[in-house]
């Protein structure tokens, strides 16, 4: 192995260990943001490690903001030697879609911190799958009893989008089969899928027009959206 190849495989491996640890952190850091009003399972160790999460990120502001910044400086580092390298042709196309992929699973897998609108659209197709009503004439607000509206926000407004969304999620809601935790990781993982195909071709659509930036402009879009999109939406990419 030359001097060259072993600085490029070097570097390489210090971007994918800088990348997964911003990305673990990031999935940790997302369940200090659990809303105080929503259980994510009964089982009693999980409960009690729930609940000191959120003790973390609801009464200790001062530590969460610590772990918050510290993790963006981990994710803008990751970031930013990700564009250097790819600039400078030292990253492999198929290492970038391995960590892409990785990342996509593990966010998809954590908790939609800072965001509600997610829950937005699991009682929208609620509404169709489970109470059998028009989501364009009626709100969550009109379901009091629901469990769902003791964590939502934006509960007074009907549906306001087009039918397309609803057709791609109410098929999920019957699957989740009216439970929260695998409804909410089917509706993630819709999302990255969806991110995954817009790379797919946008990288065809680089190498058509820029086949030399074609890895620096998958990295430049995907690795900066990947890591505030899933985590914000699990995550809205």
């Amino acid at each position: 192995m030359t001097t060259q190849v072993r600085s490029r495989f070097l570097t390489s491996k210090i971007w994918v260990f800088l990348t997964s640890l911003s990305v673990l952190c990031l999935f940790f850091y997302s369940f200090v943001q659990v809303d105080l009003g929503l259980t994510l399972t009964r089982t009693s160790v999980i409960t009690t490690i729930q609940r000191s999460f959120q003790y973390i990120g609801y009464f200790d502001r001062p530590l969460s903001t610590y772990l918050y910044v510290g993790i963006l400086i981990l994710l803008f580092l990751s970031y930013g030697l990700a564009l250097w390298l790819a600039a400078k042709g030292k990253l492999e196309r198929k290492l970038v879609w391995k960590v892409i992929i990785i990342m996509t699973i593990i966010l998809a897998l954590s908790y939609n911190a800072f965001s509600y609108d997610l829950f937005n659209y699991i009682f929208d197709a609620r509404i169709l799958t489970h109470y059998h009503l028009n989501p364009y004439e009626y709100k969550a607000l009109d379901f009091p009893a629901d469990k769902m509206l003791g964590f939502m926000h934006w509960t007074h407004r009907t549906y306001p989008y087009g039918p397309a969304w609803l057709i791609l999620t109410v098929p999920l809601s019957f699957v989740g089969m009216g439970l929260f935790i695998p409804t909410l990781i089917l509706f993630k993982l819709l999302m990255g899928g969806f991110f995954l195909v817009a790379l797919f071709y946008l990288e065809k659509i680089l190498n058509k027009v820029s086949p030399k930036d074609a890895t620096l402009g998958l990295v430049f879009f995907a690795v900066f959206n990947k890591g505030l999109g899933l985590f914000g939406q699990g995550l809205e990419l």
